[in-house]
């Protein structure tokens, strides 16, 4: 099956089996280098291979690649680099592709960058590690919630991040991290 991904920016053709997992399809993808997408416990719960679907957090692990056909797929390297004018030159290159009918627009313009610059900034101050391993899960539930839902209070973010399995940052930490990010995003 081929399928059409706009995968960090850029229109990706991908010849896939669509019933094999989004983790595996883009660890593959070996000339992308998405070393952040990384395998942990290949249930959905531990946040290791987390991504942005169209600008929500999911474990790619089990999602089945053929379910993400003209979806938007963002990865923690373009997540940490992204600014609003990249994605717009990005948008420029995507409607040159092959895919005419590129369905894309709704998130071109995030200038994610400046989301990581205020949760690193949060998490260095409230004493989160970043040990490489879960930073993805981490980020994306933070981002997340910065965005949709800025004024979310204790009990909101404990759900958000109950089944993140972090072994470098205890969870009443990543709580307190992640409040504090979402203080930055009101600002």
């Amino acid at each position: 099956m081929t399928l059409t991904i706009n995968l960090n920016g850029n229109t990706t053709l991908l010849k896939v089996n669509p019933s094999e997992s989004l983790l595996k399809v883009l660890r593959s993808l070996n000339d992308k280098k998405l070393l952040s997408v990384k395998c942990g416990c290949e249930k959905g719960f531990c946040g290791n291979c987390m991504v942005l679907l169209d600008d929500k957090p999911v474990p790619s692990c089990i999602l089945p690649v053929g379910m993400v056909n003209n979806c938007n797929i963002v990865t923690l390297e373009y997540f940490k680099i992204c600014k609003s004018s990249d994605t717009s030159s990005s948008k420029e290159n995507a409607s040159t592709n092959t895919n005419e009918n590129n369905t894309y627009g709704t998130e071109e313009n995030i200038n994610y960058a400046q989301y990581y610059d205020k949760i690193i900034k949060a998490f260095s101050e409230t004493g989160i590690q970043l040990c490489g391993y879960c930073n993805a899960g981490k980020i994306f539930t933070t981002y997340y919630l910065m965005k949709y839902f800025p004024h979310a209070d204790i009990k909101q973010v404990n759900n958000a991040i109950k089944d993140l399995d972090c072994c470098c940052t205890d969870k009443e930490t990543l709580t307190e991290g992640i409040m504090r990010a979402l203080q930055k995003a009101q600002i």
